[in-house]
Parts: C-alpha cells; structure tokens; sequence
C-alpha cells in the first residue's frame, strides 16, 4: 500500500452503495464564509447546470427566495423548470433552515456538505461583513451541529468535504466530486475546475464584502475635486476621502446629484456626487490625492491623481 492512502485528502463519501438514478439534483450544503461557494463553483465548471446561477458566488437566488419565502408555488414551478435538465444543482448556505422541505421537493437528492473550520469562518465574516468574529464563530458551529444533525437522520448519498483540503488537493477533490455525482466532464471542464479553487479567490473576496464600494473621480477643475461613489449593497450615502500622503486631509458625504448616478442599483437616484475644494486643503502642484470610500480598502477607479498647474486656476466650489 502506497504511503498517500494514509493520506487525509478530506473527502468522505456517505450512503452511496449502488448507482445514483439518471435523474438527479445535487445541493451544496455549508455555513455562510464557509465554503460552498468552492463547491458550487466547480460543479459550475464542471458543466452541471446551475441556471441562474454563476460566477463569484454561484448561487441561484430565485429558487432560494421562493424557499425562505414559502411560496410553494412557486419554488415548485422552479424545480419544475429546472428537472428539464437530467441533472442540476443548487447552493444556498442557509438552506439547512429548510433541507427537509427541500428533499422532499427536488429529484432523488444528493448533497455535497462543505466543512470549515470555524475560526476561519468567524475571521472571514469579520473582513467581509464587519461582524463580530467570535459570535461568527459561535454561529458556524450551531449551524455545522444542525447540519450533522440532520445527515445523522439522512440516508441520501453525502460526499463531506474539508474546505482546508479541498483547497490543498484540489485534483482529489475534483476527482471525488465528479466520481460521487456521477458525472461525465470533458478533460478541459476537469483542468477549469480545478483552476478554479485558489486559496484565496479575489473575484470571490471582492464579490463577498459588505463594505464594498463603487465609483470615481470624475475629473480636477476649477481647483475642485469631484466624482461619485456609492455603496454596492447598501442605500445609504458613503462617506469619501480625500488622502494625501498615507493621511486623510478632507472627507465628505457623497450626495450631490449626478445625472449619471440614477442607474446604479441602489437608492441613492443620482444623489451620489462627492467634490473637494483643494483650496481648503493645502494642495499644492505635483501632489499626490488618493480618493476611497471611508472603510473600502479600494481606491475609487481613476485615483490616483497628481495635480497639475492647471487644476488649481480660479478655485472655486461649483454647483
């Protein structure tokens, strides 16, 4: 026996004595932050269909509101649409809430269950959501035991993956997941798979934050500063900075109307525009400006700028 059959690679196959039926639904089950966004992903690449569903985050939001909003109707109208396809899957972190309601709706089940460390999932949480880390923690470890809970009941077929070896042997956990759902990728969809589980995404870290900002400097004019920026997934206005030399020397809200500004989703309606008058901030030519959103660790598109001659002719606030 080869020294790499004692080797955890972190997949574990349950309840999977025979074939799986040609018809068949595949649910990704995990905490939030806690790794099926890895799962979701690469059955996505895998060429198993997901629908609605894609990249960073993989996630069919439809059938999953139609669930936590018991609308039999129409979740069964989805599924419906769905089961036109032999096989599909679906993820959704908060679905152990309901998994019993879901089993019993979708064709002959099997579950790909994503473990993670909860310290991992705690510190995410407290990056990408601003919460409390250890109330996180204590929160993935009440949904990782509602999760055992009920599989200790459940008899469908169940491949349990370690998130922190999935990430270290990708190639087996693409093997695994493949050899477990039964599936028949071509060897290019097994490559893109595997390619896509990195250690730490950052199309998935950028997605996934609630502090995620978007915007711009608009343009240096009339020794004014100015742009817009907003929240991507909040409606209330941001705050922006005006930083020179690592130090913030201005910050303003960011609610001057743009007329541009009233197709960014969200309920700012154009009152998105943020200016700097540099005169009441000692710029001076060859400076340096860095603009961000207060509490994004990302400059806005087009920052920096280094301020020419030109920029600072007759300041003066415009409306």
């Amino acid at each position: 026996m080869s020294i790499d059959a004692l080797i955890n690679k972190g997949c574990l196959q349950l309840n999977k004595e025979k074939p799986l039926p040609a018809e068949r639904t595949v649910i990704v089950v995990g905490s939030a932050r806690g790794g099926t966004s890895i799962a979701a992903g690469a059955l996505f690449h895998l060429g198993v269909p997901m629908f609605s569903a894609g990249p960073p985050v993989f996630e069919d939001i439809h059938l999953s509101n139609a669930f936590e909003k018991a609308d039999k109707k129409r979740y069964r109208s989805i599924i419906e649409r769905f089961n036109a396809e032999s096989v599909w899957a679906w993820k959704r972190p908060s679905n152990i809430n309901y998994l019993a309601k879901v089993v019993k709706e979708v064709r002959n089940p099997i579950f790909v269950v994503m473990v993670r460390d909860a310290f991992a999932i705690g510190v995410r949480n407290s990056i990408s959501m601003k919460s409390n880390a250890v109330k996180s923690m204590t929160e993935a470890l009440m949904h990782q035991q509602k999760v055992m809970r009920f599989f200790n009941k459940n008899t469908h077929p169940i491949l349990f993956c370690s998130v922190e070896k999935v990430k270290q042997y990708p190639d087996h956990f693409i093997n695994s997941l493949v050899s477990f759902c039964e599936l028949q990728p071509s060897q290019e969809q097994i490559e893109d798979a595997i390619h896509f589980i990195e250690p730490e995404p950052s199309e998935y870290l950028e997605a996934s934050r609630i502090n995620r900002s978007h915007g711009q400097i608009g343009g240096v004019r009339n020794g004014c500063i100015f742009g817009w920026a907003a929240w991507v997934y909040r409606d209330e206005p941001v705050t922006v900075e005006l930083i020179k030399n690592g130090k913030v020397i201005d910050s303003t809200e960011a609610t001057e109307w743009r007329d541009h500004g009233e197709g960014i989703k969200n309920k700012r309606n154009g009152y998105c525009g943020y200016r700097f008058n540099l005169a009441l901030v000692n710029v001076e030519v060859g400076d340096t400006l860095h603009v961000k959103v207060k509490s994004d660790v990302r400059d806005l598109k087009n920052s920096p700028v280094t301020i020419k001659q030109e920029d600072l002719l007759n300041p003066k606030v415009q409306a």
